[in-house]
């Protein structure tokens, strides 16, 4: 099972394909508003939030509830581009501006703080960066370039404060980006399609493919041991 959204939409939605049957059904659709980017819960899969990248707020919608209320989580003091929880469970957003400056990473802390998590400069994304990351199983941080062709998908190195061009890709752009099943990571190409990519050998293989749908962003729905549950 797969999930996405589709910038193009207002309001937007999140979809869920499912391989099985060879299905899309709309999981949720936005009173109004595009979403861009989302992120499921680890501690509830029907908790959903979500961003549309050109305004200031997290959303939130509970998709068992049968008002499917959205409700702002946090408002931010420029546009919100993208959303990703790590494997503490804590929630952080991107602000960034393509070519125009560095971007920032924060880490929501209370429903009205954020503290600074990571600076993206652009000298270290081949100067543009749209704002989407993510974290992987281990905890690394992971950055792909955006909506631009050529595109790269970057692992930093917070130890070492390093930053290393792991995929490259000269006819297709890398925007959403997560992690997905046996660890595999998979992103979208702002176009029709998701990619699974293998870390280990650095190969992708479409894995879904939509031409009527403008893929912006990818994820999954798990559920964490009850341990980490906040």
């Amino acid at each position: 099972s797969i999930y996405f959204s589709d910038a193009t939409e207002n309001p937007g939605s999140v979809y869920h394909y499912r391989a099985d049957t060879n299905t899309r059904t709309a999981m949720y659709t936005r009173p109004a508003g595009r979403l861009y980017s989302f992120a499921y819960t680890k501690w509830n899969p029907d908790l959903l939030y979500y961003v549309n990248a050109n305004d200031k707020y997290i959303f939130s919608v509970e998709l068992d509830t049968s008002g499917l209320t959205e409700k702002t989580i946090y408002m931010h003091t420029t546009y919100v581009r993208d959303i990703a929880f790590d494997q503490s469970n804590n929630l952080y957003f991107s602000e960034a501006t393509g070519a125009g400056g560095d971007g920032k990473i924060w880490r929501v802390e209370t429903a009205t703080t954020a503290s600074l998590y990571y600076t993206v400069q652009l000298s270290d994304v081949d100067g543009f960066w749209a704002g989407h990351f993510t974290f992987g199983p281990d905890g690394s941080l992971y950055l792909s370039s955006g909506n631009r062709i050529p595109s790269s998908i970057y692992h930093v190195d917070m130890a070492a404060n390093t930053v290393t061009d792991i995929f490259y890709s000269p006819s297709a752009s890398t925007t959403g980006i997560t992690f997905g099943p046996e660890d595999k990571m998979y992103f979208a190409d702002n176009g029709s399609n998701i990619y699974s990519l293998d870390l280990s050998t650095m190969v992708d293989k479409l894995v879904y493919s939509d031409p009527v749908k403008r893929i912006q962003d990818v994820g999954f729905r798990e559920i964490a041991p009850v341990s980490s549950i906040p």
